[in-house]
């Protein structure tokens, strides 16, 4: 992978100044109570990989003139398409994903675009809703008529968008890991890391194997949605694996504002650890600020998603 071997792989010619060391930089990663990895730093590495697929795709299919009718190519250009939640509970992973994009696309277009044709970029914002992306999908396909797309901003939405971006033959980036969009193997639909419910299973190896508590007692934290509840199974069946039934099951909405209630009963259950499944970095936040309130000196453990955001290190560890 690129973000492993950036001496030896010539798509680094891609990446703007300023991101290649970043890439080369590793600092293993702390459990959260603060977190040592920026936001910024991992979704630009996140949209790297995915802008390299997308770049290898435009290439192969855009190295000759277009000479029928391909919805998005001209011989100038390529529309490309991005759903994000820029407002919404997870406005602030939004808008890094749409500012990174917009970097690396200004990056390609001042270097002379794909076989000279400059990429055309359009934003779209689902608001981390369902409804929203769907209309955002149907914008994008028939009426801009774009190539590709990179998106949508949730696992929900990707989970109800997959089969209509393989009907339509859209080849899609997805900064966004459900498992049922990948497993199995979708045609058009390509990923930048492994899938939520994978990452959450290493996160339960780790704890159980190399995080060494004598008596594990492991609180689930996730939300209502889709792709918590993917992720709180993906936990469980892991847990079942060490023998390790969770003592607790706490729901925070991806709006919530307040994590009193969980953190009381994960209290109440004495947890020594949390693992915040399927979550989003806001809910994170509200977790460890109603964590830190009450006194609890609890390692909290999540997926990318969960741990995103330049504000988790900002309320400290």
């Amino acid at each position: 992978m690129p973000h492993k071997t950036p001496d030896s792989c010539l798509v680094m010619e891609w990446l703007p100044e300023g991101l290649e060391r970043s890439l080369k930089r590793k600092k293993p990663p702390t459990p959260v109570g603060g977190v040592s990895l920026g936001g910024k730093k991992i979704m630009k590495k996140v949209v790297f990989v995915l802008v390299v697929i997308l770049l290898t795709v435009l290439t192969l299919f855009c190295a000759h003139p277009v000479n029928a009718e391909v919805r998005g190519v001209t011989d100038k250009e390529i529309k490309i398409g991005t759903i994000a939640p820029i407002t919404g509970p997870a406005g602030s992973l939004g808008t890094l994903w749409a500012e990174s994009i917009r970097t690396y696309i200004k990056h390609i277009n001042d270097n002379g675009g794909v076989n000279g044709r400059q990429l055309n970029l359009i934003v779209e914002d689902d608001r981390y809703a369902i409804p929203a992306a769907i209309a955002a999908f149907k914008k994008l396909v028939y009426k801009d008529r774009v190539f590709t797309m990179m998106g949508p901003g949730s696992a929900s939405c990707l989970n109800v968008l997959w089969k209509h971006i393989e009907k339509e033959k859209l080849p899609t980036m997805s900064g966004v890991m459900p498992e049922i969009a990948f497993v199995p193997s979708k045609r058009y639909i390509f990923g930048g890391m492994d899938t939520y419910a994978n990452q959450t299973r290493v996160l339960i190896d780790y704890i159980i194997r190399d995080f060494k508590l004598k008596e594990p007692k492991v609180a689930l934290v996730y939300p209502d949605t889709d792709n918590g509840k993917m992720e709180l199974v993906a936990a469980i069946e892991r847990l079942k694996r060490y023998n390790i039934t969770p003592v607790t099951k706490e729901v925070l909405a991806p709006g919530a504002i307040d994590a009193t209630t969980q953190v009381m009963s994960i209290k109440r259950y004495q947890a020594n650890i949390i693992v915040h499944a399927g979550g989003i970095t806001s809910t994170t936040i509200v977790l460890l600020r109603d964590l830190r309130k009450m006194g609890l000196e609890i390692p909290v453990f999540g997926a990318w998603s969960t741990m995103l955001s330049e504000e988790i290190n900002a309320i400290g560890k």
